[in-house]
C-alpha cells in the first residue's frame, strides 16, 4: 500500500466478530475476512454470513469499558482502548489481526 493509500484507509477499529471474539480491522468486512481466513470458512458462504451476522465494531463507551487482560490470570488488565493504542503503535503489527477473546 502507497502513502496516498494509507492516508485515505479508515482507522483501525475494534469489531466483535462473534460473541466474545474481537479482531482488529479497518472495516467490518477486513474483519469478518480475517476471522474466515482463520477458521478455514468461505467468506461468501451460508456460514458465515450465519456466524458473522451480528459482527459489529465497537463504541467509544465498549472501548473504555471492556477490558483486556495480557495473560491468564487476569491481575493485569488495562482498557481495549489502552490495548488498541499499544497494537496500533507497535509498527511490526499488520492488520487485521485477532485482539481477544473470551474463551481463554
Amino acid at each position: 500500500m502507497n502513502a496516498p493509500e494509507i492516508m485515505d484507509a479508515p482507522p483501525l477499529s475494534v469489531y466483535e466478530v462473534t460473541e466474545g471474539e474481537w479482531w482488529i480491522a479497518r472495516t467490518r468486512e477486513d474483519a469478518i475476512a480475517a476471522a474466515c481466513k482463520c477458521w478455514g470458512v468461505e467468506p461468501d458462504s451460508q456460514d458465515a454470513r450465519l456466524l458473522f451476522s451480528d459482527c459489529n465494531q465497537l463504541t467509544d463507551l465498549d472501548l473504555d469499558r471492556l477490558r483486556y487482560s495480557p495473560d491468564d490470570d487476569n491481575e493485569i488488565t488495562r482498557s481495549f482502548r489502552d490495548e488498541l493504542a499499544l497494537r496500533v503503535a507497535d509498527a511490526g503489527n499488520t492488520f487485521p489481526q485477532f485482539f481477544a477473546t473470551s474463551e481463554y
